[in-house]
């Protein structure tokens, strides 16, 4: 079992399947020290820290069964190319697609505009929204490029 994951995405996503705990036990800590943030800036400091520490053991399980179950992911993913920063969602079933357009068009919107009426915290506000835009463009591509894929030549001659 190695402890550090690997710098390249392909090797990662190897390593993430054959050490699974290990690699949810990283993703719980990530979430949970976020989440932690997220907590603080509404409720007291000290129950901001504990709901970080609960987080975290539920999210280190929740994603080691999903590495193991592949869940959001294609059928038979290995068939596809291998994720990379430019294009992340290439295994990704169709159904999390949608649901990560429809997801960050919601959040992005609330959030960004919970930010421009000053109900949030503008760094907050701000990163959130970036991340939303991120994702929904990146997942909006990917559908395209699939719709596109599947579309017969003469069809994509036009």
């Amino acid at each position: 079992m190695r402890w550090i994951p690997p710098r390249s995405l392909t090797e990662r996503e190897r390593w993430a399947r054959e050490n699974r705990w290990v690699a949810g036990l990283y993703f719980g800590l990530l979430f949970s020290a976020f989440m932690t943030i997220w907590y603080a800036s509404m409720w007291p400091g000290w129950l901001a820290v504990l709901a970080g520490l609960l987080t975290w053991p539920a999210t280190c399980v929740a994603f080691a069964v999903g590495i193991r179950r592949r869940w959001g992911q294609r059928a038979d993913p290995d068939r596809y190319p291998v994720p990379t920063r430019k294009r992340p969602w290439t295994r990704a079933s169709d159904g999390l697609l949608l649901f990560g357009l429809v997801f960050c068009i919601a959040g992005g919107l609330l959030w960004g505009l919970g930010t421009v009426t000053g109900g949030e915290n503008l760094l907050v506000g701000s990163v959130v929204t970036v991340g939303c835009v991120w994702m929904g463009v990146t997942a909006w591509a990917e559908r395209r490029r699939r719709a596109s894929e599947n579309e017969p030549p003469e069809e994509r001659a036009r």
